[in-house]
């Protein structure tokens, strides 16, 4: 849980600092790319798979079926169940969208 959280304080805080640094702007979006595709073809976050075999080792009796995003955002925190797609949509539009700003800095779209 605490590398998730890392991982997104890291992400967020590297669109912003793409705004005041271009040189970062590019390994930003090479960063945001490498997480797509891992995301995309991996079956999900190595975080999350990482995750569910340290939970898994201590306590067995919980069970974690769905990615971070389905486990705490949509279930704990809003209620909702969500299936792998809906949670790979929630992804491409909160990780690649904000992600690829950092395009528009290197660009000097903004």
């Amino acid at each position: 849980f605490a590398l998730h959280i890392c991982f997104i304080i890291f992400f967020l805080g590297g669109v912003i600092y793409s705004f005041f640094n271009n040189a970062y702007a590019i390994y930003h979006v090479l960063f945001v790319f490498c997480t797509v595709i891992i995301n995309l073809y991996y079956d999900g976050c190595p975080l999350t798979h990482l995750e569910k075999k340290y939970r898994e080792l201590h306590f067995p009796y919980l069970k974690f079926k769905n990615s971070f995003y389905a486990h705490y955002f949509f279930g704990k925190l809003l209620g909702v169940d969500v299936t792998k797609n809906q949670v790979k949509i929630f992804l491409f539009i909160t990780k690649v969208v904000p992600g690829l700003l950092p395009l528009l800095v290197i660009f000097n779209i903004l």
